[in-house]
């Protein structure tokens, strides 16, 4: 149902209170396509929250191999320096 998705949908909840937001992303990922992650990272950007997004370009929705060390490594990287603030 569109209506119920578009209810639900994260983009129109983007605000400048969202905290600081990394979006890894599959560029052949079929459940959520890429461009849901390029737009909401459009958002963040435009209300003034720091987003950065890693995009996979043969990954699909999760990550496997140097794919998914590669993730894992920028989520910690990320937590590292968010956290440590």
């Amino acid at each position: 149902d569109m209506a119920v998705a578009e209810v639900d949908s994260p983009i129109i909840h983007v605000t400048a209170d969202d905290p600081p937001t990394l979006l890894l992303a599959g560029t052949k990922d079929e459940l959520v396509p890429v461009s849901h992650s390029r737009n909401i990272k459009d958002l963040f950007e435009k209300v003034g929250v720091e987003c950065e997004l890693i995009e996979f370009p043969e990954a699909g929705h999760g990550f496997q191999g140097k794919d998914a060390e590669q993730a894992m490594a920028a989520m910690v990287n990320w937590f590292v320096k968010h956290l440590s603030k």
